[in-house]
């Protein structure tokens, strides 16, 4: 006898919600949050980056931020570094960022 799951659209939405569509941005403080929603919100509102640059992970631990995952090119990946240090003030932005290859 065979099992068939179905979700639904309802079901998928709140398990993306839930999961979070494969972002992660991990910040355990309100002050770690603002930090991460300041450079995510920096990076939505470029139109020149890639879906990818407005996509990447976001960490936000205390005095540090951490960026991973992959860009378009080496200028996009300088350009998310620069706009992450803006809005970061004050915290270390460690640029673990790749450029995806073509």
């Amino acid at each position: 006898m065979k099992t068939t799951l179905h979700v639904g659209l309802i079901g998928a939405a709140a398990l993306a919600a839930v999961l979070g569509c494969g972002r992660k941005d991990q910040a355990t403080s309100a002050a770690d949050r603002d930090v991460t929603q300041r450079i995510r919100q920096a990076l939505v509102a470029d139109n020149t980056l890639s879906t990818h640059a407005k996509n990447i992970t976001i960490d936000s631990d205390g005095d540090s931020v951490t960026l991973k995952g992959s860009v378009a090119s080496e200028q996009e990946r300088a350009v998310v570094a620069a706009k992450a240090r803006q809005a970061a003030g004050d915290r270390t932005v460690d640029n673990e960022l790749v450029v995806a290859s073509r």
